[in-house]
């Protein structure tokens, strides 16, 4: 799989496209199930028009709901979520200004039903161990928050969207233990946050 966002305006390093692209990969290339497209390539396209913030956040969601719209078969659906540390607080889905260079920020990746982390990293140091651990809390909080929001809205344009249900979001909400070619598809949806995630960041 390759991954190649494209960003404008405050997003043009060229340093911040290659961690993105590798963050994108790194989240994606586990969960694609590769056997349905033999002698394929998957190529995921993403362009930022407006940065106030999470942009990486918002590309990893967004191109969630791309790989389901358009019926890849997938393992697990991919959320994604980001954590700032201002003056002492944890901040999530933090804003430019809250993104500042010298402040740590927490982006973290999580499949949502098996609660896995997909992908995870880590801009700057934080203070201490404990201090990464409630980031982590924090960041799987969230991100099972917005798997809500964007599992509704794929629910709801399988019913409502052009031409009736379409062929990912049907994929989608198969129910869980579905079999597709013999790999598992995205099943129903499961709590995130249940088992204390365990990783480190790069």
């Amino acid at each position: 799989m390759f991954a190649s966002p494209v960003y404008r305006s405050t997003w043009k390093g060229d340093g911040k496209s290659t961690a993105a692209a590798l963050v994108m990969q790194k989240a994606f290339e586990g969960v694609i199930l590769t056997a349905p497209y033999p002698k394929s390539q998957i190529d995921i396209y993403l362009q930022v028009l407006q940065n106030d913030g999470g942009a990486l956040v918002a590309t990893v969601n967004a191109a969630s709901l791309a790989l389901v719209n358009v019926g890849v078969a997938m393992s697990d659906f991919v959320v994604a979520c980001g954590v700032g540390f201002v003056d002492d607080t944890f901040v999530v889905d933090p804003s430019s200004l809250e993104s500042a260079s010298d402040r740590p920020e927490l982006t973290l990746a999580v499949l949502s039903h098996s609660a896995k982390i997909a992908s995870c990293q880590l801009d700057s140091k934080l203070p201490d161990g404990e201090s990464f651990e409630r980031a982590l809390e924090f960041a799987t909080s969230g991100a099972n928050q917005i798997f809500k929001v964007l599992e509704y809205e794929v629910r709801k344009y399988s019913l409502n969207g052009p031409g009736g249900p379409r062929r990912g979001v049907a994929r989608a909400n198969r129910p869980r233990g579905g079999e597709a070619g013999g790999e598992r598809q995205v099943g129903e949806t499961r709590e995130l946050g249940r088992a204390r995630p365990e990783a480190t960041c790069s």
